[in-house]
């Protein structure tokens, strides 16, 4: 009995210990910044947006007026996107999460397909896209 009381408390002991280190830790990484979460939106209105970047077939960049910027990612790709320049019909003014886009030639008029938007992003840093 005298042996189990010793170990007992070494145990005891280890077990306070881990948790006060734990503690410690965990108020590290409280102090760590976060980024701040970008806006999600799902409509932009046209009169708001000063240009359209497209980045590549699934994605394009919605330049804003003022120096805010939305990325929105299609769900899938839309084939000749990045080539040529897309159609967008809306009888409300916006630019909505799965509204309909239609890519077209802009030489031939010849339309190669449709495909839905995805949700507007807010990005700080537009470089990465760009």
């Amino acid at each position: 009995m005298k042996t189990r009381l010793p170990i007992f408390a070494l145990t005891a002991l280890a077990l306070v210990w881990s948790g006060t280190a734990s503690a410690q830790q965990d108020s590290a990484i409280d102090r760590i910044p976060q980024p701040e979460p970008s806006e999600t939106r799902t409509c932009l209105p046209i009169s708001q947006i000063r240009r359209i970047q497209t980045v590549d077939d699934q994605t394009l960049l919605f330049h804003m007026r003022g120096s805010r910027k939305y990325v929105n990612h299609l769900p899938r790709a839309c084939h000749g996107l990045k080539r040529n320049s897309f159609i967008h019909r809306t009888p409300v003014n916006s630019y909505c999460s799965m509204d309909i886009i239609t890519v077209v030639d802009m030489f031939t008029g010849m339309q190669f397909g449709s495909c839905p938007l995805g949700k507007f992003e807010e990005v700080m840093d537009a470089s990465i896209l760009e």
